[in-house]
């Protein structure tokens, strides 16, 4: 019989390196670290796309979101406020295949269909019904995103349960012409107050989120910028690619 094998006791131990979180895990596990004073690792970064299926010419909304998230998109919110219940949940059920679990699929205010097409959340406004409602509607399982407006609001949605918030305009943008476009200031302020996560919206683009993603926010959401590009894919990664070369500038 063999003797057995013998290793030396000085062998340096190299443990496995920890799987990557999803963009969904890094949205719930944020709230929790951070409240508990222990965020120790960085979020997952956010490239979020709301769709604006009007004035696509030769292609479905499907179809560029598709790329989009080929190309970096990992937050998809559906958003399509003309279609009614039936049509809306047609159209959910066809993303949630399209997008899998390549990207977090929320769908815009209504409960109803992100439930029935099996999306990973909901994105509410100011005019939603309360967090705590949605909350025993859709479960834990499932993320609850708010769009704010203003500092206040921001911090308000945060402490009432939301799991990562919406923060803007902070440019002109032609979906927001009538609102008060608020200062990087205030992002980077809203960042240090927030438990959740911050993503930023309106009017921003390749060549202006830097400054928003040195002020805090994990990232932003976008529209027409991908939505109507010539290539979405090519878009969506130019924008994504800024967003990791802004972070890592943060750092340096």
């Amino acid at each position: 019989m063999d003797a057995p094998q013998q290793f030396p006791d000085n062998l340096p131990f190299d443990p496995a390196p920890p799987t990557p979180l999803t963009l969904e895990e890094s949205l719930r596990l944020e709230r929790l670290e951070r409240a508990a004073g222990e965020a120790s690792r960085d979020p997952v970064p956010v490239l979020s796309l709301i769709t604006n299926r009007r004035g696509l010419v030769g292609r479905t909304v499907d179809e560029v979101v598709k790329a989009a998230v080929q190309g970096g998109v990992n937050h998809v919110q559906l958003r399509e406020l003309d279609l009614n219940a039936r049509e809306l949940l047609t159209l959910a059920e066809w993303m949630r295949e399209v997008i899998g679990t390549r990207a977090v699929f929320v769908v815009h205010e209504r409960v109803d269909v992100a439930l029935a097409a099996e999306a990973d959340g909901v994105q509410l406004t100011p005019q939603s019904l309360p967090t705590r409602v949605v909350r025993k509607l859709v479960g834990s399982q499932r993320l609850i995103g708010r769009t704010t407006y203003s500092l206040n609001d921001a911090v308000r949605a945060a402490r009432d349960g939301a799991d990562y918030v919406l923060l803007g305009p902070v440019y002109d943008s032609a979906a927001h012409p009538k609102s008060k476009l608020l200062e990087v200031d205030t992002i980077a302020l809203a960042a240090q107050r927030l438990e959740v996560p911050l993503i930023a919206f309106g009017g921003l683009n390749q060549g202006n989120l830097a400054a928003i993603i040195k002020a805090g926010a994990v990232g932003i959401a976008v529209s027409a910028v991908v939505m109507m590009a010539a290539n979405p894919m090519a878009a969506a990664e130019a924008l994504h690619n800024e967003i990791e070369f802004a972070r890592s500038s943060k750092k340096s």
